[in-house]
């Protein structure tokens, strides 16, 4: 890490596995996510003070359900990379000897969805089955983002149900129930956005980054 940064940041990290690590030419948060990519984890940023974990946040049991018409809170689903079955396919044209691999819960849909999806860093079968599995496996559910405004809710009466959203922190898991479309699951705290004189305005994204 550069001098400068040592000066200036207080960084903990758990002792793990050590293997050498070497940036040159690039600007101090880019190092710190190119070492995130090296060994892993999340970072815990708290002004000047840095902690490498080996994953942010917690489950405080906090659940919302999602109804219709709550003036304040969006859901949006992603449902672009849903297949039920994936066609990888890897450098020069590699492909696997059985072709596809299945997503597990592909039945959730009335009809199949075959997607080409292209790893061009996989040079032999082995790799490029382990990838497209990985890859199938986020392709069986909706990606999912909401977004929650505090402000807005607080004209409804169903506010006093989701005040205990605005304890959460960056990294808190939190189930999300949406009895209409069927969903239940448990996203991530993604961001947040507190205003410390009124936490009425505070704002948080829960989920999926949005593409946008």
């Amino acid at each position: 890490i550069p001098p400068e940064v040592q000066a200036i940041f207080s960084i903990t990290a758990p002792e793990g596995v050590v293997a050498p690590f070497t940036v040159k030419e690039v600007n101090s948060v880019d190092a710190f996510f190119r070492l995130i990519e090296t060994y892993g984890g999340e970072l815990e940023r708290d002004n000047f003070n840095i902690t490498v974990k080996e994953k942010v946040g917690s489950d405080n049991g906090v659940t919302i359900r999602y109804g219709k018409n709550i003036k304040g809170l969006t859901l949006t689903l992603d449902t672009a990379d849903i297949a039920t079955r994936i066609y990888p396919v890897g450098a020069n044209s590699l492909i696997l000897p059985e072709r596809y691999i299945d997503v597990e819960s592909g039945n959730l849909l009335a009809f199949d969805i075959t997607k080409k999806v292209e790893f061009s860093d996989c040079s032999d079968t082995d790799s490029l089955r382990i990838a497209a599995q990985k890859y199938a496996a986020n392709s069986a559910k909706p990606k999912i983002n909401v977004n929650i405004d505090f402000l807005e809710l607080s004209k409804i009466e169903e506010y006093e149900q989701y005040k205990s959203l605005t304890n959460v922190s960056l990294g808190d898991l939190v189930s999300v129930i949406h009895e209409r479309l069927g969903i239940t699951t448990t996203l991530r705290v993604i961001t947040k956005q507190l205003d410390l004189l009124n936490p009425v305005n505070t704002k948080i994204v829960l989920g999926d980054p949005l593409k946008t």
